[in-house]
């Protein structure tokens, strides 16, 4: 319930309750239906609606002869009812609290659970899509081969299939990457690295999937080395994720740009397109794991980030996304500690 109407539940509650005390008064029950008002109250409201309910039961109980008439009805034997009363109420009102608050938190705990148990089935039944699909290709192509021996034929088989064979193995390879990341059992091998020259490495390694899109790709980059403490495969694998997850959500004809650069003491890699963008409501958990980020019909497992910013975390740096929402293009931050 609202504020004030908790509050009123509260006194109207106490008001029914001293009602029933005055007929209840010549049998000695004088705070019986006091501790059902409190009850109530603590049930349907809250803490501090049961405690007013409390503080006025006291009240009504034991002045209200004395506002009509002049004569107080509490004497020395009544002191111990009121104490009894006191700690009854107060127990009632902060352990049906606790209760509803604990019956909230198993609420909210039994939602995740649904919804995770929901990402999991959507994450199944996504991998075994994204499996299948160039399994079918590399089978599809095996048969053709089985059956024709035109040269020209069997080079475009031989592309389709190492093309869908590698597609998978990176599939693989984040899985796995997951797996072990989760586990604690991402080692890395940390060497002073330019990461300038991992950053074109990337971009050369990306620039045929662009190219196939029409993306003007480029990388931007200080004349001196920007070196900083790590594992150059894993380096390497962030600025590819990234990248990649840019040329997939940017239009044909879009562009993609990679900058490094070094400031107070920290080299930042920039990753900026103008896609899709990322609604305000998807930005806080755009590096979760199964979160596909924008379409998930545009494929992938929704890894690719969650991998980049746990490697990111374990190379002492960070990384942040900012964009102005759907169609308006994104923009992502990673910061390393540069090599002293």
């Amino acid at each position: 319930m609202r504020k004030w109407p908790s509050f009123a539940f509260a006194v109207f509650s106490v008001l029914m309750a001293l009602l029933a005390d005055l007929e209840l008064m010549p049998l000695g029950h004088r705070y019986a239906p006091f501790i059902f008002a409190v009850l109530a109250t603590a049930f349907f409201t809250g803490l501090w609606p049961s405690l007013l309910a409390t503080s006025l039961a006291v009240v009504a109980a034991n002045y209200f002869d004395y506002f009509i008439d002049g004569q107080l009805r509490i004497d020395s034997d009544d002191i111990v009812q009121l104490a009894i009363f006191l700690s009854i109420s107060i127990s009632i009102s902060f352990l049906t609290t606790k209760r509803r608050r604990a019956e909230r938190s198993l609420a909210e705990a039994n939602a995740e659970l649904r919804a995770l148990d929901r990402a999991k089935d959507q994450f199944i039944a996504m991998l075994s899509h994204e499996l299948r699909a160039p399994m079918a290709v590399i089978l599809g192509w095996a048969g053709v081969l089985r059956r024709e021996r035109d040269p020209e034929l069997t080079a475009t088989a031989a592309t389709a299939i190492e093309t869908s064979a590698r597609a998978q193995a990176r599939l693989i390879d984040d899985l796995l990457d997951m797996s072990r990341l989760s586990l604690g059992k991402m080692h890395l091998e940390v060497s002073p690295v330019d990461l300038s020259s991992i950053a074109t490495q990337a971009i050369d390694a990306i620039r045929p999937s662009a190219d196939e899109k029409q993306i003007d790709l480029r990388v931007t980059a200080a004349s001196e080395p920007c070196m900083v403490f790590g594992d150059a495969l894993r380096l390497n694998q962030i600025c590819w994720n990234l990248l990649a997850n840019a040329v997939k959500f940017t239009p044909e004809h879009g562009h993609v740009c990679m900058n490094v650069a070094a400031s107070d003491g920290k080299a930042r890699l920039i990753v900026t397109d103008d896609g899709d963008g990322i609604t305000k409501e998807l930005q806080p958990h755009i590096f979760e794991p199964l979160r596909q980020a924008r379409s998930a019909e545009k494929g992938g497992l929704g890894l690719g980030l969650a991998i980049v910013k746990q490697l990111v975390q374990m190379h002492r740096g960070s990384i942040a996304v900012e964009s102005d929402g759907a169609g308006k293009g994104s923009r992502f931050t990673v910061q390393l500690p540069l090599a002293s």
